[in-house]
Order: structure tokens, then sequence, then C-alpha cells
């Protein structure tokens, strides 16, 4: 995840005091599963992100919004170094 295993600890621990994450400790490693209350925190982030993308590409034409992310990809990869 590109941070260290202390950064992830105080995450996991904020998110399991907020309800949203459970640990559960197996042998030397842990379990994470979301919680009820994750699972409709993930629902409703996931519905906001469609609503966000209808609205986001509702003026372009479908070859339009297929040249854009395929141009966005590229920018990432540059970005990232990736071919």
């Amino acid at each position: 995840m590109g941070v260290s295993k202390s950064t992830a600890s105080k995450v996991l621990s904020s998110l399991e005091r907020k309800g949203i994450v459970k640990r559960e400790r197996r042998g030397r490693a842990y379990t994470i599963e979301l919680t009820d209350k994750g699972l409709e925190m993930l629902k409703a982030i996931e519905k906001a992100g469609m609503e966000l993308e209808e609205k986001m590409f509702s003026r372009m034409a479908r070859k339009e919004k297929s040249e854009f992310l395929s141009l966005l990809k590229k920018a990432i990869n540059g970005l990232e170094g990736n071919r």
C-alpha cells in the first residue's frame, strides 16, 4: 500500500473505533473485514461515485468518453513512469 506498518495500523485502529472494520488475530496475522456499517458506507460511496461519473460524462458521446479515459490512463501511466 506504500505506507509503513505503523501507519496502516493507526488507520485500521481509527476505522475500528468508528465501527467501520473489525480486526481478528489469526496466529501472527490479522484478518480485516468490513462491518455492516462499513458495508453501508461502501455502498453509499459507490452510489455517489456512479452519480458523479454519470454527471461528469453526461455531455460526452460514448466515443468521446472512451477517448478521454484512454488519454487519462496514458497520462497516469506517464506520471507513474509506465509505458
